[in-house]
């Protein structure tokens, strides 16, 4: 052929060294199933990957479930990627809308791929972690793409800085393909707890490594496991590069953006799995600030709350503090605004800037 995709570019014929013992790398071919409805894909005829120096093998999982409309410009984003070994895995729920057959067409190009009914999108992710044998792993999402050099990008900086997994900028992109807001990489530290998501799902690649560590995807949640990977990967200490750069490119119709309401009882619940320190009241607050929505005097002293508590560190009451001052929160409880701002700094940084400001103040008196 003329041109050769991504995943076409570095083949072997020798079978990777499956681990039964591990989350990844487990399988070659997922074990059968009676609802199974096709397989396929060049691990089928013996063709398979490996790592080589300085080229690690990456792993891309695509997962997929009556998207006919969408899922080729998913699978075309990786097949188009410049960096040229990569293992493509596509985990089908079953699809009845022609999206198998969108698959099919490209199986000559995909590593593995099977289709058959699974219990929900991070069922279906597992499944796929299952089977990948890359050193590194990244998530595509059947309605998101990739700019062309995602990983190429990625895996330089992940070499370049020894780190564990990385992070990108991710941009909205309306229907008719005006990018919209950006989603920019911040916050992994124990910060993340109130921030919430330190970045796009999407735009992460993470080695094996860290995944035969912290555990697959929480099948228990059905939207915001994937916040609780993140947070078990800062909380196991791994090393985060950032991308400076948009990477990945995503619309807002997807299943949390559908279902606002459960997204928000789910972080309810995992924010206090994380810390159970944090009653219901307060979980809520905590989101509704992060995210802008409507806050009530009520939640405003619940954030109060948790910015006196000594257990937390300078930069998670920082961080709530900032988050006050931004959405001028700050004027009711106080004689005046100023002497609040003065407050919540005290509170934020231990009291020195709060001490610097009196002693200048003392100053100007004088």
């Amino acid at each position: 052929m003329s041109y050769v995709y991504s995943t076409q570019k570095k083949i072997s014929y020798a079978a990777p060294i499956i681990n039964p013992d591990k989350i990844c790398g487990k399988f070659l071919r997922y074990p059968y199933s009676a609802s199974r409805m096709a397989e396929g894909g060049m691990r089928i005829n013996g063709i398979y990957k490996s790592s080589s120096i300085n080229k690690p093998l990456v792993s891309i999982i695509t997962v997929v479930f009556n998207r006919v409309d969408k899922l080729e410009r998913a699978l075309k984003a990786v097949l188009n990627q410049t960096y040229d070994n990569i293992e493509y895995i596509v985990i089908d729920g079953g699809s009845t809308d022609g999206t198998l057959d969108i698959i099919k067409r490209y199986e000559n190009a995909i590593d593995y791929y099977v289709s058959e009914p699974d219990s929900g999108i991070y069922n279906a992710m597992n499944k796929g972690l299952e089977l990948a044998t890359g050193e590194f792993i990244g998530i595509l999402n059947s309605d998101d793409w990739f700019g062309p050099e995602a990983v190429e990008l990625s895996i330089n900086k992940l070499q370049e800085t020894n780190s564990d997994y990385s992070s990108a900028i991710s941009t909205y992109m309306n229907a008719d393909g005006v990018a919209g807001f950006v989603f920019t990489p911040r916050y992994f530290s124990n910060v993340a707890l109130f921030s919430l998501q330190p970045c796009g799902h999407g735009t992460m690649f993470i080695s094996a490594k860290c995944i035969n560590a912290v555990g697959n995807y929480d099948e228990n949640y059905q939207i915001v496991s994937d916040f609780k990977l993140q947070m078990q990967l800062i909380q196991h200490q791994f090393r985060n590069c950032v991308i400076p750069k948009t990477i990945h490119y995503f619309e807002t119709d997807g299943i949390s953006t559908r279902r606002l309401e459960q997204t928000i009882e789910e972080l309810i619940k995992l924010l206090q799995e994380l810390d159970n320190r944090l009653s219901k009241s307060e979980t809520q607050a905590i989101i509704y600030l992060t995210w802008g929505m409507p806050f009530s005097l009520d939640q405003y002293r619940e954030i109060e709350t948790l910015i006196k508590r000594p257990y937390y560190t300078k930069e998670q009451k920082a961080y709530l503090t900032n988050a006050l001052l931004e959405k001028g929160l700050v004027k009711s409880a106080l004689r005046s605004p100023f002497c609040r701002v003065l407050e919540y700094i005290k509170l934020a940084n231990n009291g020195e800037y709060y001490r610097f400001l009196r002693r200048c103040f003392s100053l100007i008196k004088q």
